[in-house]
């Protein structure tokens, strides 16, 4: 029995086959998440100076139409509370990366737009390299590639149930 083994088993004993197996990929997701975030920070930090959730605001922006949003779609999109965004907005406004405008579709409406700086940083992130990501990646490439089809399949199937209001092009 390996450590994961112990602890997923721990922390899902006792429950019906189905409800351990979903505690399992519960937790799972939540170990991942944390990890990869973890990792995503690092990169973005060093990258281009700046937080995860900070890019995650740019990076959202720069798939748009015509790079800008109101700011309850980038609280939506993200999955964020609307103080959030405004606090990464104020922070990114500061930086040059993002201007508010009017939205000439709503009287007192703003749209949070991506400046060329803002730009021009978005797309270095997405330049990045999968070894950029450091473990995560490694141990995602290491797996067979049927395995990894595997896992882009799965998540894309969870979120497009959980979270069918996301965004899956732009």
């Amino acid at each position: 029995m390996t450590d994961l083994d112990d602890l997923l088993g721990r922390w899902t004993g006792g429950g019906a086959r189905e409800e351990q197996d979903f505690l399992q990929v519960a937790i799972g997701i939540v170990l991942l998440s944390q990890i990869v975030g973890k990792e995503f920070h690092k990169m973005v930090n060093d990258k281009v100076g700046l937080g995860a959730g900070d890019v995650r605001i740019l990076l959202v922006l720069r798939r748009a139409d015509r790079h800008e949003l109101r700011p309850t779609d980038l609280f939506k999109r993200l999955l964020i509370t609307s103080g959030a965004v405004s606090k990464q907005v104020d922070r990114l406004e500061e930086r040059g990366l993002v201007v508010r405008v009017p939205n000439t579709q709503e009287k007192r409406g703003q749209l949070v737009r991506l400046t060329r700086k803002g730009k021009n940083l978005a797309d270095k992130v997405l330049s990045t390299r999968g070894e950029e990501f450091g473990a995560a990646w490694i141990a995602f490439r290491s797996l067979p590639q049927a395995e990894q089809n595997r896992g882009v399949n799965f998540v894309r199937a969870l979120l497009e149930k959980l979270a069918p209001e996301l965004p899956t092009a732009g």
